[in-house]
């Protein structure tokens, strides 16, 4: 019977009849943290890299973002984003094909942060919500302001973003 554990499976068996003939390329997941066969990854959407999650869990992965997008939807008209302040019309063609908006919400809890742009929730993903990490890239923009010709209001704009994540994240 053919069910989700059946690559899994299958590539034990590989591993396990043929020890020395099968050598295969292992790649950990982001998610669960195993060490599994590459066979067990999708490709990106590109396809030029391997997802960093295994498709096991990015199956619960699709499904707890398609539950979120169910529930939340999307932000009402005239809605900016509350990261960059840009509004849909500013952003369009800047998500892809999918939708401007994205349902943002906590790794760990799935719970729901709000709605952001693509580039916004790449730029948090990017800093995997570690807030230290925002606040260390403050500094460091900061520090070099004038060196590197940034615009004193994009690090001030970028404080506040992370003002309100603190007192969020202690409420």
């Amino acid at each position: 019977m053919i069910n989700d554990n059946t690559p899994y499976k299958l590539a034990e068996i590989i591993r396990d009849t043929w020890p020395n003939l099968y050598r295969p390329k292992m790649k950990q997941c982001s998610k669960c943290n195993q060490l599994l066969d590459e066979s067990l990854f999708s490709p990106s959407s590109g396809g030029k890299y391997l997802r960093p999650e295994c498709r096991k869990c990015g199956y619960k992965l699709s499904k707890e973002r398609k539950l979120l997008k169910q529930k939340y939807g999307n932000p009402p008209q005239g809605y900016s984003c509350p990261i960059c302040l840009k509004t849909e019309e500013q952003l369009k063609g800047t998500g892809g094909n999918a939708s401007t908006w994205v349902v943002d919400h906590d790794h760990n809890t799935n719970t729901f942060r709000g709605h952001i742009c693509h580039n916004c929730n790449r730029g948090l993903g990017v800093f995997q919500d570690d807030i230290s990490r925002f606040s260390r890239a403050i500094e460091y923009l900061s520090a070099n302001e004038n060196q590197l010709g940034f615009q004193g209001a994009s690090v001030l704009d970028a404080a506040r973003v992370l003002n309100k994540v603190e007192t969020i994240e202690n409420q």
